[in-house]
Formats: structure tokens, C-alpha cells, sequence
């Protein structure tokens, strides 16, 4: 998958991609990334982005067209139906469910790429050859059509002008209730919720679905339980008896009970009717038990 990413501040952006789990991934050619800069499609010497906003108040509010710009061109590259997704407080909750249904773009499209390749079909492949010609700072690898790909704008100031993200149709997600000074970190939350659930980017593919709020056999969305390692004893606190016996059964056993004692007493929202009557069931059941030896 690709990420792109729209920014006035590329180079904040870039650097997240240079340290663990994405650094990996992209080494590894499992994503990849381009960072767009809307100044590079202004026609004012000011390279504007900004304006003050219609009816008064504080702050500032970005400019439609240099965005329009900038996103129509990298749906000119990448297909005109490349979803747009704006970083906002006003949007819809970011979730695992959400990042899952995202990452999900990359077998749809994958498979559509797969197809494309069948000599019986058209070649519909881009040339691999970098565009010398355009004066953007695009900064992205070599780019095969059809790429399945998410385009990611970041706002700024007061936030961007609403006739750009109505005409383009994007889609708005927020990463909490709560206000940030621009979009980018919002923007690097979800590539890293999303990338990491990609095939091959994470070393252990159990990991992930093992998670808080990762589906589990009977479709219950868990925090993820206690981790423990060296030492055994460590400022008089011990490791669970259970986790050193080498019983893989009472071990699991011990996880998932943990789990779910830990999302009831911390998110029993995420619970049903049932699991929250196992978890008091549960509860009673520990009562008295030595504590080291509880979920």
C-alpha cells in the first residue's frame, strides 16, 4: 500500500517513516510513502495556502484550490477514485475496526493489480521512470498503476475550505476528542494503525491479532492482556506461577481470562451482555485466591 500524505510540512512527515515497524516496512518494499507539499501548486510568489475566513472570527483557513491541485494530481497518478481521507476532529472515530477495513483496500486493489497482469488483459502498468517534468515535491518510489493507495490530507490553522472537501468527496476521521495544531500526527496515527495489519510488516503475524481490540475467536474486541519477562522476581513482584509452567492450554487459558477482566474493569463498553456476566462470574471465582496468582 501507499501512503500519501499532503502537508506544508513534508519534511515532519518524512521522518516518521525512518524509525521502526514503517522504517522496516518500507525497506522491505511492503509500503511505501510519498509526502506532497501544497505550496508546490500555488501560482503566487507567496506560495499562499491561506486566507483569512469568510464572516470573521480568528485564525486562518487553507485555500481550496492549491489542495484540489495537489490531490488531483495524484489522482491523475494513482486513479481518480484514490479515497481522500482529512484529518479532522469533526470526523468519524479511528478505530481497529476502521484501520482493518483500510488495510483491506490492499487485497481489493491488490487482486485488481493481479488481474492487470493476465496477458490476456490490457497492461495498465505505469512507467517506472520518474517524472522529471513536474516542478511538486512529490518524494515517492518507483509507482506501478494500479497502486492501492490512501491519500492523506493534513490541515492546518482553522482547518481547510468545506467546498474543497465536499467537492472531492473526502472522508473525514479523528483520532480523539481532542484539538491538534495541524493534521500530521493525526495523519501518522492511522498509517501506522493501518500499516502494521498489512501482510508481512509486522515479524510475528500473530501479533496483531492479539491486540487490544483485535477480533477474537467468538468476535469479542479485548484489551490485550498483562506481559510479563525477565526477571521471575523483580522488586518483589513475581510473574504469574501459570506463565512458567509450560502448560500452553492453562496459559492461554490465563490470557484470555485477563483479557477480558481487564476490558471489563477498564472498557465494559466493549463488552456484550454475556461477557460482562462471564467477567462477574469470574470476579467471584477469584475471590481469595493469592493475588499474583489472578488474571
Amino acid at each position: 500500500m501507499k501512503f500519501l500524505i499532503i502537508t506544508i510540512f513534508p519534511d515532519f512527515v518524512r521522518s516518521v517513516f525512518e524509525f521502526g515497524v514503517l522504517r522496516r516496512a518500507v525497506e522491505a518494499g511492503l509500503i511505501s510513502y510519498g509526502v506532497v507539499d501544497p505550496r508546490d501548486f500555488t501560482e503566487d510568489r507567496h506560495r499562499t495556502t491561506d486566507d483569512a475566513p469568510y464572516g470573521g472570527g480568528p485564525g486562518m483557513v487553507m485555500l481550496a484550490e492549491p489542495l484540489y491541485r495537489a490531490i488531483s494530481a495524484l489522482r491523475e497518478e494513482h486513479g481518480a477514485q484514490t479515497p481522500v481521507i482529512y484529518l479532522s476532529p469533526s470526523g468519524m472515530p479511528l478505530s481497529q475496526g476502521l484501520a482493518e477495513e483500510l488495510a483491506k483496500l490492499s487485497e481489493v486493489r491488490g487482486r485488481k493489480s493481479e488481474e492487470a497482469k493476465d496477458p490476456a488483459l490490457p497492461d495498465c502498468e505505469a512507467s517506472t521512470e520518474p517524472d522529471q517534468s513536474s516542478d511538486s515535491t512529490l518524494q515517492t518510489s518507483d509507482i506501478r498503476l494500479p497502486t492501492p493507495a490512501l491519500i492523506l490530507l493534513c490541515g492546518r490553522y482553522e482547518g481547510i475550505d468545506q467546498r474543497l472537501l465536499d467537492e472531492i468527496g473526502a472522508r473525514e476521521v479523528s483520532i480523539g476528542d481532542y484539538v491538534l495544531s495541524g493534521g500530521e500526527l493525526a495523519a501518522m496515527v492511522l498509517v501506522d494503525a493501518v500499516a502494521r495489519l498489512l501482510p508481512g510488516v509486522l515479524g510475528n503475524e500473530d501479533s496483531s491479532g492479539t491486540e487490544s481490540f483485535a477480533g477474537r475467536g467468538d468476535g469479542a474486541k479485548l484489551l490485550d492482556w498483562p506481559h510479563y519477562t525477565r526477571p521471575e522476581i523483580w522488586r518483589g513482584r513475581r510473574v504469574p506461577e501459570v506463565l512458567l509452567s509450560g502448560n500452553h492450554a492453562k496459559i492461554l487459558s490465563f490470557r484470555e481470562n485477563a483479557a477480558l477482566l481487564l476490558t471489563f474493569r477498564r472498557r465494559p463498553e466493549l463488552l456484550s451482555a454475556e461477557l460482562r456476566q462471564r467477567a462477574e462470574s469470574l470476579l467471584d471465582s477469584l475471590q481469595g485466591r493469592d493475588a499474583a496468582e489472578q488474571p
